[in-house]
């Protein structure tokens, strides 16, 4: 509203445009990820790596549960996700995982290894989120950087997470921690420390152009930003229908420009906009 108001990006209230295009990588498919088989998971993300063109992809380790017993959906499942995607992404693809604190620190240091083997780019909450000190102990066990914050909300934890280097990219979420100038400060942190960020957006609506708002003035930026393609819907589950004001949302090879419009650079369809009545409750 304060974007459209003074006709600039929202992005700009809080910052200068550091970052007009922002490469993706794909963060979707996480139930498949866990609960098909690798072949058939993968194969599934391969095709909408194809239709992005994006040259990042996410996986999904163990069973996802944020209670690190060290369970998998099926024996050995992470370890084959693993090296499959290799396989069949090869080397010049950008791959990461995320835990969502799967897993002990045993066992997330061991599965740290298989991924420093296969030449990971990033290692994700591998233990359950508020785990700190655990955390740190897996992050000083390996060499693979490790990524993380999703689920935090205290600044102040923000703060010791960056000045122990616990994560080199961190990932407020621009809805759990409270939106975007709060975002911008954990960033400020995070460049000061030398260190990344990525910044989280959780659930559909029109979370994802809220994200691409974030980076477009982000310090720090990591390379790659998460993407669940362009799924845009309300509570209800019904597709939102909008547009750019400007530019296409589209992925050129794994590039999407952030909208240059005012405010979040989109149009809702007014038709779509009629459907809904005043809550007066």
């Amino acid at each position: 509203m304060l974007g459209t108001i003074a006709n600039v990006p929202a992005g700009r209230l809080i910052g200068d445009i550091r970052n007009p295009d922002v490469s993706i990588y794909l963060g979707h498919h996480y139930n498949n990820l866990r609960k098909l088989e690798p072949e058939v998971s993968l194969e599934l993300m391969r095709k909408d790596a194809e239709e992005t063109s994006a040259r990042a992809i996410k996986l999904r380790a163990g069973s996802g549960d944020q209670m690190g017993r060290d369970l998998d959906n099926a024996p050995g499942r992470t370890e084959k996700l693993i090296r499959l995607a290799r396989e069949l992404f090869g080397e010049d693809t950008v791959l990461m995982i995320d835990g969502n604190g799967s897993y002990s620190v045993k066992e997330a240091v061991r599965i740290g290894r298989i991924l420093e083997e296969h030449n990971y780019a990033f290692y994700e909450e591998p233990v359950p989120w508020n785990w700190y000190e655990e955390q740190r102990s897996v992050e000083r066990a390996l060499n693979i950087p490790m990524a993380g914050g999703e689920e935090e909300f205290s600044m102040h934890l923000f703060r010791w997470l960056i000045a122990n280097q616990v994560f080199q990219i961190v990932q407020p979420d621009l809805f759990y921690f409270g939106g975007m100038v709060r975002t911008m400060q954990v960033a400020r942190m995070a460049e000061a420390a030398g260190l990344k960020i990525t910044p989280h957006i959780s659930g559909g609506g029109l979370g994802y152009v809220y994200m691409l708002q974030m980076v477009s003035v982000c310090p720090a930026a990591y390379d790659y930003h998460e993407f669940k393609l362009f799924a845009t819907k309300d509570a209800n589950g019904t597709p939102i229908p909008v547009e750019s004001r400007a530019e296409k949302f589209q992925s050129v090879n794994g590039v999407i420009r952030v909208p240059s419009g005012a405010g979040l650079g989109v149009n809702i369809d007014p038709d779509y906009i009629k459907t809904h009545s005043l809550f007066t409750g």
